[in-house]
């Protein structure tokens, strides 16, 4: 794959990010999911060329937690996001796939920057339901009995993660069936957001069989 555009710095911490070389007052910043990394996204290209013909600049951060997210918070990437946009100066509407969907919703709700204009959700995913392990919820009861670091199926999270992925109604969990409306409908306070339902994703399948993006398309999506 070769592309041209721009490598910068956005933060204290390091972290990187690519920009196109569009000149334009739009931008578009794609989040990836958990063990992304920068430029790693299998439709990259196809959302650059999209970019360049409707001129808009496409800013894809690598965060702290790309791609060793089970070492950071999502904290740490709420505040990578923060610093992120910051740096940028005209109207934005951020693109997340898979976790990168709940890194946009949690943003949004702490900063309410009015520069954002639009959320795009590409392939939301409930972690919880995506799970297989049936002992899951005595998993998260030994991480928050742990200390600062938790063993779970041979690797090593920070135990602040593991909870915030896996708990029920803990922070990243935006997505279950089990949620009422109430919890799905908040999110349209905050601007306009689009889901798109990604049927051939590996771990969307499992949530659509419990209809938990239909509920939440139809309560949040504003068209």
């Amino acid at each position: 794959m070769e592309t041209e555009g721009i490598l910068f710095v956005y933060n204290s911490h390091g972290c990187i990010a690519f920009k196109s070389r569009s000149e334009s007052s739009k931008f578009l910043i794609f989040l990836d999911g958990m063990g992304g990394n920068i430029l790693s996204s299998q439709y990259f290209m196809n959302l650059k060329d999209y970019c360049d013909s409707n001129s808009i600049v496409l800013v894809y951060p690598q965060l702290r937690s790309h791609p060793n997210y089970k070492l950071f918070t999502i904290q740490n990437d709420i505040e990578d996001i923060s610093s992120l946009v910051n740096k940028i100066d005209g109207n934005i509407v951020i693109l997340g796939h898979s976790t990168g969907c709940q890194d946009s919703l949690l943003y949004i709700e702490a900063s309410k920057n009015p520069k954002v204009k639009g959320i795009i959700l590409q392939a939301p995913v409930s972690d919880i339901e995506a799970n297989d392990d049936l002992n899951l919820k005595d998993s998260v009861l030994k991480a928050k009995n742990s200390g600062y670091f938790f063993e779970y199926n041979g690797d090593i999270w920070l135990s602040e993660r593991f909870i915030t992925v896996y708990d029920e109604r803990n922070r990243e969990d935006l997505f279950s069936s089990y949620l009422t409306d109430s919890e799905f409908s908040k999110w349209k306070n905050y601007c306009p957001i689009l889901s798109v339902l990604s049927l051939k994703d590996e771990f969307c399948e499992k949530n659509l069989k419990k209809w938990a993006w239909w509920k939440f398309w139809k309560r949040v999506t504003i068209l």
